[in-house]
């Protein structure tokens, strides 16, 4: 496996199916109640309204765009987080722009604590889905 796959593989967690945005916020909530952690975030909602040709037929469309936050955590001594997005709903990914690989990120000085708190997150997201399977 390739360095930026290794990489890639690591900091993303792949949801079963995809979710909407109530489960999306009903999952942070417990990866917060469940690890526990802090989780901070926002979203980007699309929406399209048509008018039929009358007042009353008005159509209305709308759609996440994309979440995102942060997530931190107290592991053993010291704080984590790591920054977030759920491009698709489907997954979550976590941030390492500028790194190209596991051993890069883990020669930061917080890329230890980080992957240990994205490897917490993908056991809490998995613990949900295993009690929510629909």
């Amino acid at each position: 496996m390739g360095d930026l796959e290794g990489l890639f593989n690591r900091t993303r967690v792949d949801f079963p199916r995809q979710v909407d945005r109530k489960e999306t916020i009903e999952i942070l909530k417990y990866i917060c109640k469940n690890l526990p952690a802090v989780v901070s975030g926002q979203y980007d909602t699309h929406f399209t309204f048509r008018n039929g040709g009358t007042t009353d037929n008005v159509s209305e469309n709308q759609y996440i765009m994309k979440f995102t936050g942060q997530i931190s955590a107290k592991l053993a001594e010291d704080h984590s987080s790591v920054t977030f997005s759920l491009p698709s709903l489907t997954t979550l990914d976590f941030d390492t722009v500028g790194i190209n690989s596991i051993e890069e990120l883990e020669a930061l000085p917080s890329g230890k604590l980080q992957l240990q708190l994205i490897d917490k997150v993908r056991k809490t997201v998995e613990d949900y889905f295993s009690q929510n399977p629909n």
